[in-house]
């Protein structure tokens, strides 16, 4: 059941619509989900899940999120904009798109610890293509999708994160943001450059 503050996704050019597409683009849904067919694969294409859950199912799924989606402070306006959003998408997404199963790893798919969880993973989560989910806490921002275009613009100047700007970073954070509270990170270079493979996945930028 759609509930009547959801119902205005069969009008994909209204002003519902439109305001859910905002707040879409604002908490960064599309870093892990696909909505209105963008966005990376890294948790469950919402165009294929929204046409199956009510809408009761889809509010409870935001406000107690499963292993590695970030609890978002949403308010019940924006939350009712990005689910109108969310099912506009299920409606108007081709139906032979919507077929091919994702697998989400929310373990650590590997034997061996890898860079990320050793070096970040203390203050940081995030979902990955090769090893699913890395981190143990929520100190430091979710870091899922930040090699691509949905991330937030929180680079310095407010700009897209780039594969070179995460490394001068991570080497030394208050040299580019003196307040930030993250201290400077003594990496090996190949510690560092698999962390960056971590994060700049296959369907990603390459730099």
């Amino acid at each position: 059941m759609v509930l009547p503050r959801h119902s205005w996704y069969v009008q994909p050019l209204s002003a519902a619509v439109k305001a859910g597409e905002k707040a879409v683009k604002t908490f960064a849904c599309r870093r892990c989900h696909v909505v209105g067919e963008k966005g990376n694969d890294l948790a469950t294409n919402l165009d294929t899940v929204a046409p199956k859950r009510s809408s009761l199912e889809l509010e409870q799924a935001v406000r107690e999120p499963a292993v590695f989606m970030p609890l978002f402070p949403l308010s019940d306006k924006d939350l009712a904009a990005i689910l109108t959003r969310v099912y506009a998408g299920g409606h108007t997404a081709p139906t032979s798109d919507i077929s091919k199963p994702l697998v989400v790893y929310f373990t650590h798919a590997a034997q061996e610890e890898d860079p990320f969880s050793r070096h970040c993973g203390a203050c940081h989560r995030m979902l990955s293509h090769k090893y699913g989910g890395l981190g143990s806490d929520i100190i430091g921002p979710n870091l899922s999708g930040m090699g691509t275009e949905y991330y937030p613009a929180t680079a310095k100047d407010d700009k897209t994160w780039k594969r070179d700007a995460l490394e001068d970073w991570t080497k030394n954070p208050r040299k580019i943001r003196p307040l930030t509270t993250m201290p400077p990170q003594k990496i090996k270079k190949q510690d560092l450059k698999q962390i960056l493979d971590i994060v700049w996945t296959p369907n990603s930028e390459k730099e």
